[in-house]
């Protein structure tokens, strides 16, 4: 049996959200995969540009906020124990 996922409007386009997701996780990581991946999902190169580019949006504005807004992260180093 085939599960149908969540769907999603991005930019006025209706994609799946778990493809949503799976893109914005390979634009962290490696961007043009991430475009191919959503030329391939989507069937149309358009469409997949609107939604790249909206990804990139996101990451850019989020790494704004935090450069203008740091906050103290917990970054002690992890004791072992030998």
């Amino acid at each position: 049996m085939v599960k149908s996922w969540k769907k999603i409007k991005v930019e006025g386009i209706e994609i799946d959200e778990i493809v949503y997701k799976l893109a914005y996780w390979m634009a962290t990581n490696n961007p043009a995969d991430a475009l191919d991946f959503l030329v391939e999902e989507l069937g149309d190169e358009e469409k997949a540009s609107k939604i790249y580019r909206r990804i990139f949006k996101e990451l850019f504005s989020h790494r704004r906020e935090l450069s203008s807004n740091p906050t103290p992260l917990n970054l002690s180093p992890i004791r072992a124990n030998f």
